[in-house]
């Protein structure tokens, strides 16, 4: 494969559109809340964030999130709301989709200690190692 085929290739892993609007409707269907609801709530967090509405709309409304999450319909939902979607539904799978086009991924704070726990550890075990090598080298072990 060339060098422009490999370029080509990671670039169309960016155009997310189809896979976010996929995990969408997935995190709506998961949801207890009607779509009505979700977009209710985004709405208010919206305003007490200072928020604005795309477009000339006061709200998000029920028929601009099923255009969101349409497959064929050319709008998608803007990246400052996906946040407040994802938190609304309770899924970071729409996040998850869009730093995996990156190759990223996101974890909860719980596996954040995890991981630095395992850095601190990995790193403990290095310098342990290094210790008895350099023990070894001045004949003290």
């Amino acid at each position: 494969m060339s060098l422009l085929e490999q370029k080509t290739d990671r670039l169309k892993k960016l155009d997310i559109k189809k896979e976010v609007k996929a995990a969408m409707r997935k995190a709506l269907k998961e949801c207890d809340l009607s779509r009505d609801e979700v977009a209710d709530r985004m709405t208010g967090i919206m305003g007490m964030l200072g928020i604005k509405t795309p477009g000339n709309s006061k709200r998000i409304t029920k028929h601009i999130l099923e255009k969101w999450v349409a497959e064929e319909a050319p709008h998608i939902i803007p990246f400052t709301l996906l946040p407040v979607f994802c938190y609304v539904v309770g899924s970071y799978l729409p996040l998850q989709v869009a730093a995996k086009s990156l190759g990223l991924e996101i974890i909860n704070s719980e596996d954040q200690k995890i991981l630095a726990w395992a850095k601190a550890e990995i790193a403990k075990r290095q310098m342990i190692k290094k210790a008895k090598r350099l023990a070894k080298e001045i004949g003290i072990e």
